[in-house]
């Protein structure tokens, strides 16, 4: 009877896992990562704007790159935030994004935003 028990334990147990890991990765998709940008005022006659990546997702997000061709800010952005490697841009150096660590930026471009996108990430489950 206690090997029976046993048994049954595992393979709920493994029921529960295999459920929770298949949610995970059902609710992370790359549309899961958000990207909103708001203007903050204006910085020497020139629009700036703040950007938010976040998620809901309980996954994590690394490595997202931005679809950023022709982006140049008029101010300094840290490297490790946002790093323009030719057509893209590279997110907190590879770093991910989670529901508890979203990633913020400003920059200051023309009046009206820049034009990101999400161009890819790494789901981490």
């Amino acid at each position: 009877m206690g090997a029976m028990n046993n048994k049954v334990i595992t393979l709920i147990s493994i029921f529960f896992f295999l459920a929770f890991i298949s949610q995970c990765y059902g609710e992370c998709q790359l549309s899961g990562l958000k990207l909103e940008q708001e203007s903050e005022g204006k910085i020497n006659g020139t629009e700036e704007f703040r950007v938010w990546l976040t998620t809901e997702c309980p996954c994590k997000f690394a490595n997202v790159l931005l679809s950023c061709s022709g982006f140049k800010s008029k101010e300094s952005i840290n490297p490790a935030i946002l790093k323009i490697q030719g057509n893209t841009c590279l997110i907190n150096d590879g770093y991910p994004v989670t529901m508890y660590h979203p990633v913020t930026f400003t920059y200051s471009w023309a009046d009206t935003p820049f034009p990101f996108h999400v161009a890819t990430a790494k789901v981490i489950c």
